[in-house]
């Protein structure tokens, strides 16, 4: 343990020095749950307006 004990912290620091916030305008993900009356498996869609405005959508089948 004594050993790997400076690899992982070497791993920490470099991972978290290369850390970069994804930069994008529009997703689409799956949604899934197992419960839930109102909302259950659905697709949605997410787009940024600007950097303050998102408008998002789910597409559901019921």
């Amino acid at each position: 343990m004594k050993k790997s004990l400076p690899f992982f912290i070497a791993a920490i620091l470099f991972s978290a020095s290369q850390l970069k916030a994804q930069d994008y305008k529009t997703a689409l993900g799956i949604r899934l749950s197992s419960n839930g009356p109102a909302i259950n498996n659905s697709v949605s869609f997410k787009h940024f307006m600007n950097p303050k405005l998102a408008i998002e959508a789910l597409f559901t089948n019921s």
